[in-house]
This record gives structure tokens, sequence and C-alpha cells, in this order.
């Protein structure tokens, strides 16, 4: 939503091309790399001490290595854009998804964090 990519939003979808990870609009031919880039680093900026983040598994801006990326005929799997920000930013953060939280347990969950 920050993003502006409205709700619903058109499907998102990501694509390395040129070295690079690509979001696009598919049904709309946007590429919307850049918005999403700056909506997650202006979120994360505005953010104090992070202890850990709950994201959403298979998403193009919050799975955690289970997001499809395309690659030409290939498929490869990596992280959405917000993960990999928020990676980057807050390195020493727990980081799980929905999947992996009712895999291990809340209970496990906390006590990582």
């Amino acid at each position: 939503m920050h993003a502006g990519l409205g709700v619903p939003r058109t499907p998102i979808n990501l694509y390395r091309k040129d070295g690079y990870i690509h979001v696009n609009q598919d049904e709309t031919g946007l590429d919307v790399t850049k918005v999403l880039e700056k909506a997650s680093e202006d979120f994360l900026s505005n953010q104090g001490k992070v202890d850990a983040f709950i994201l959403k598994s298979k998403s193009p801006s919050c799975g955690l290595d289970t997001t499809k990326i395309m690659w030409g005929d290939s498929i490869e799997i990596g992280s959405g854009v917000f993960a990999q920000k928020a990676m980057e930013k807050y390195c020493d953060a727990v980081f799980i998804d929905e999947s992996g939280l009712a895999e291990e347990g809340v209970d496990a969950f906390i006590e990582r964090v």
C-alpha cells in the first residue's frame, strides 16, 4: 500500500534483466521497480530498532527466499524487494514468513527474537 499500487493491486512479478531485478505489472506493462524500492526504503528509514520481521511467503515484495524471479526461460527463487531491503538494513533482526512461523511455532520464534 505504501508504494501506491492500489488495493487490490494488479499482480506484480520479478524479472532478472541486465543483472538487476525488475518489478513489472505484466497486465499494465509498467515497470514499478523504482516505486517499490523507494517505498521500501522510505518505510524502513522511518523505523527505529526492529528485532524481527514477519513477512509474506512467495510475495514479490516480502518473500524470503520463496519468491519466483523469472530470468529468460528459467525461474530462480529469491527474496522480494522489501524483504531484501529490510535484510540489508536490519541484518541482526530475525526474519520469518507465515509458513516458517507455522512450521517453527510462535513460541520458538519469540525465543529466537
